[in-house]
């Protein structure tokens, strides 16, 4: 506690008088005091330090104090100061991790007056003498407690708290922290001091009542931020109450304003800093949290670059994996917080950003200079809206910015490669305030089963491997029992492996029991099992067990949880009296009958819509006076639109003391559910029985679950195959295709395979006709090779230039290729393989008419003419002249012309003549040589 030099004796005597004078006229009670505060504390800020009190102060009293104190303002309400520097780091930034020491002041120690002490003498220090006399535990013990308050806040802030020895300097405002020297052992940036204030309170008006009694006080930042205990307080401090909890919210309260804050309102026990001491809870509340946010930053920063992510672990190789990051803040406007992860190539993960945050009221505490400060509603959910990326070598892989304000942003990513990836983190708006939030890294398994336990209470509460559930207590002859649910969220049968399935062991497995076993031991994925435990306790006192069920789910394959409760016990009867016990009789379960106990529950297995499940009761006389059932009717079922009914009444005769075997009276209660969802009603039985306030009444309570549908559905789309056929039964055998025979595996039925062993389905060149019905494959233009061929597009010629110098005589041979211009190079007439105009006899024989002998063979050289009375009528030339010619020397009629018999082969006439019979006497067209031709 350090204060300025104006803070003088006169100064203080004026704030007195003003408290006596007020209290004189006003009395004991705090305008300010609220009900709900604890222990009448109240604590009075002005702009150098705060103090708590053990009573309330009136409000003219607080009045008078601000009045006296100009300088004091409500302004998470922020003071105006900060740590800006400490004895290790002489520059804090905004939102840089830093160090605060704290040292304990020895005694003996000046601690000087300040506004809150009755006597302004300085006092000595007396914190470890008072502590070692009466502190449970000692000085050591109160050092522990200091340490805890001071980890509360650096859960939740970057400041890290180091205790340090003290120097035992003069306590003022000018003794700021000091390093250790060769001389000397220096002190803390907060000290802690220890005097009597107030003389253990004051009596003002003399009335018998204490009036004023201070508990603590605390300077701000700027004036050093340390803290003065009351000596004449030790009641308060050594209240080991919820672990000291008195002592600990008043050093955190304190320190609060040793950090810079102001108080809060309005007082409603929600907040640390409201100006009462609040004991039912521990430590900084949200908008408490939120201040330290503002002013310094979460428990990771400085992390607003990739430089400084903070690492947040790694994906596991195999399984899944779950990196979780609590107490996170984006504290001010265009701030970042970055962090980093290893993960492997291939993994498929899912990053969640997760505000957190509660609305509530906040507001100044009234001063002075402004009584009535409005009161602002504070949605602390939704203070920012939130952006996440995930980051590859700079770059976003990945980005959510898509929900609201108050929404949780996710991204799901496949890791690409292995490797180091980054999560960034900010705000889409420009707002000031802090905005909480926690950061999820989840992995699913690659596939496999994936095990998850809930028990049903009412709604599902999951329950981790290695957690306790709490089945509350039981009489020593009665059993308290729950269902659980075993549900398989992986992709592939996960398999109970236990025998039995669902066991029992730990220190008290006798008192725990599997009522009903899960029915099955393979759950497939999406699919649920259920079982019953019963707690039927034979001891009181605590009992616990552990509960084993052994699976094939790759990472929880030994999965348990611990069960404990309380046994109690029996109620015994009152001499004369009626005693009614009720029981819920179940045959299915090893226990024949379950007690359901007074203003408790009874619960039915899981149900869907329109099942009708019945279940009987039992109503026993556990007294030594005759029971008498008298309502009207005797089960009264409450049950609105739940489905729950009573079915048949029980006898009305009275139940005999002691329940006599046989006595017991019987009902049954009906449940027919038409609506999903947990449903309830409520049972009256009213009797004369001692042991109740009237009716004996109990709920009863089942949740209704959505029913699988069974369908066929042969492809697993999630349709039903009857209607999965539109467009998809190319064979109308009302199955789908998938399902239908594929021996070649093309996604074609066999009863539909256009190309069996080919893909029906492959157009290579897009022309809309498939591949294995089209002759030209990659002809887009053609499905036929046509006289040109595929790739060719048709045409007179196909594209192919037959004659690049040209064919002057229409021969079909071109002019670089003729061997006979003008003339038919191809000619034959006698077929003796030589063509016409290379063959020196070009006269086609005729080995089946003698007369008509060609005798040019003769060595003689002549000419054998025939006489002319005949149709032969031939002429045979035979001269070497080569200019004679043979005139027909009968005009018999036969028209033979005399041939040219020169040695010209190729002579004009004769050329002419072979043409015109070539062509007629084979008929049809001559073939063109085109071995050298090109193709265009």
């Amino acid at each position: 506690m350090t204060f300025a030099r104006n803070n003088s004796t006169n100064r203080a005597r004026t704030m007195l008088m003003a408290m006596i004078v007020a209290t004189a006229l006003n009395g004991r009670i705090a305008a300010a005091y609220d009900g709900s505060s604890d222990g009448l504390v109240t604590c009075v800020q002005l702009s150098e330090s705060s103090a708590m009190f053990v009573e309330p102060v009136s409000s003219d009293v607080v009045t008078m104090l601000h009045a006296s104190d100009p300088g004091a303002a409500a302004r998470f309400q922020l003071q105006g100061s900060r740590w800006t520097s400490t004895r290790s780091q002489p520059l804090v930034g905004e939102g840089q991790a830093f160090t605060i020491t704290y040292s304990f002041v020895l005694d003996g120690t000046s601690i000087p007056a300040s506004t809150w002490d009755i006597d302004q003498t300085p006092k000595p220090s007396n914190l470890f003498a008072t502590m070692d006399a009466e502190f449970p535990g000692g000085m050591d013990a109160f050092r522990q407690k200091v340490r805890e308050a001071f980890d509360t806040w650096q859960q939740v802030t970057n400041i890290t708290y180091v205790e340090v020895p003290d120097d035992g300097a003069a306590f003022t405002v000018f003794n700021a922290g000091a390093v250790p020297s060769a001389t000397a052992v220096g002190r803390g940036d907060i000290r802690i001091a220890m005097r009597e204030i107030d003389n253990g309170g004051v009596d003002i008006d003399g009335n018998g009542s204490i009036d004023r009694n201070v508990l603590a006080y605390n300077s701000y930042p700027g004036n050093g931020g340390d803290m003065v205990l009351d000596a004449g307080n030790m009641a308060t401090f050594a209240d080991a109450t919820n672990g000291f909890r008195r002592l600990k919210n008043t050093l955190e309260h304190e320190h609060g304003h040793g950090l810079g804050f102001q108080h809060v309102m309005p007082t409603n026990n929600t907040k640390l800093m409201e100006p009462f001491l609040n004991t039912n809870f521990d430590g900084p509340q949200e908008d408490d949290i939120r201040a330290a946010l503002a002013l310094y930053g979460d428990p990771v920063e400085a992390n607003d670059n990739a430089t400084d992510a903070t690492p947040i672990g790694s994906v596991a190789l195999s399984g899944s994996t779950e990196l979780h990051e609590e107490n996170l803040a984006i504290e001010r406007n265009g701030e970042n917080d970055f962090y980093k992860f290893s993960a492997t190539g291939g993994s498929r993960i899912l990053v969640e950003a997760i505000p957190v945050g509660t609305t509530y009221q906040q507001g100044a505490q009234p001063t002075n200079s402004d009584p009535s400060p409005p009161l602002n509603t504070v949605n602390a959910l939704a203070a920012r809206n939130l952006r996440l990326r995930v980051l590859r070598n700079g770059s976003p892989i990945a980005t959510s910015d898509n929900a609201p304000a108050g929404g949780v942003e996710t991204a799901d990513v496949t890791i690409p490669a292995d490797g180091l990836y980054y999560i960034w983190v900010d705000a889409t708006d420009s707002g000031t305030q802090p905005q909480r939030y926690e950061l999820a890294v989840t992995r699913e398994s690659d596939g496999g089963p994936e095990i998850r336990v809930a028990a049903q209470t009412g709604t599902a509460v999951n329950i981790e491997s290695g957690v306790n559930f709490n089945f509350g207590s039981a009489a020593l002859d009665a059993d308290q029992h729950y269902f659980f649910t075993i549900d398989n969220d992986g992709t592939s049968n996960l398999l109970l492996t236990g025998a039995p399935i669902v066991e029992i062991g730990g220190q008290n497995p006798q008192d725990f029991v599997v009522n009903l076993q899960p029915n099955g031991t393979s759950i497939a994925p999406g699919s649920t099992l259920n079982f019953n435990i019963g707690f039927n306790p034979s001891a009181t006192g605590s009992r616990s067990a552990t509960v084993f069920i052994d699976n094939n789910d790759d990472d929880e394959s030994d999965f348990s949880f611990n069960v404990f409760g309380v046994g109690t016990q029996s109620q015994a009867p009152v001499g004369g009296e009626s005693l009614i016990r009720v029981f819920q009789i179940t045959p299915s379960f090893q226990f024949g009958k379950v007690e359901v106990t007074e203003g408790g529950f009874s619960d039915f297995p899981e149900a869907f819509v329109g099942d009708d499940i019945a279940i009987f009761y039992s109503i026993e006389n556990h007294g030594d006076g005759d029971l008498t059932l008298s309502g009207n009717p005797i089960i009264d079922v409450n049950s609105g639109i739940s489905g729950f009914t009573a079915l048949g009444q029980p006898n009305g005769s009275p139940i005999p003391a002691g329940n006599p075997e046989g006595f017991a009276r019987s009902f049954r209660i009906r449940w027919q559910p038409t609506a999903l969802g947990t449903k309830t009603a409520r049972v009256f039985i009213n009797s004369n029985a001692s042991n109740t306030s009237g009716a004996f009444d109990f709920t009863l309570r089942g949740v209704v679950v959505e029913e699988d549908v069974v369908i066929d559905d042969c492809n697993g789309n999630g349709i039903d195959d009857a209607n999965d056929l539109t467009g998809n039964d190319c064979n109308n055998n009302g199955i789908p295709d998938e399902c239908d025979a594929d021996s070649d595996g093309d996604g074609v039925p066999d009863a539909c395979d256009i190309c069996d062993g080919e893909d029906d389905l492959r157009d290579s060149d897009n022309d809309g006709t498939v591949d294995c019905m089209d002759e030209c494959p990659l002809d887009g233009s053609k499905i036929a090779p046509g006289n040109c061929g595929c790739g060719v597009v048709e045409s007179a010629d196909c594209g192919i230039d037959v004659c690049p110098d040209g064919d002057d005589d229409f021969d079909g041979v071109c002019n670089s290729e003729d061997l006979c211009p003008g003339l038919d190079d191809l000619a034959d007439l006698d077929g003796d393989g030589t063509f016409d105009c290379l063959d020196n006899d070009v006269t086609p024989e005729d080995p089946g008419t003698p007369e008509g002998n060609d005798n040019t063979n003769d060595p003689n050289g002549n000419d054998n003419t025939g006489n002319n009375n005949n149709d032969n009528g031939n002429d045979n030339a035979g001269d070497n002249n080569g200019g004679n010619t043979g005139n027909d020397g009968n005009n018999d009629g036969n028209g033979n012309d005399d041939q040219v018999g020169n040695n010209n082969p190729c002579g004009a006439g004769m050329g002419v003549g072979v043409i015109g019979a070539g062509a007629f006497a084979f008929g049809g067209r001559r073939r063109r040589r085109t071995s050298r031709s090109k193709v265009r």
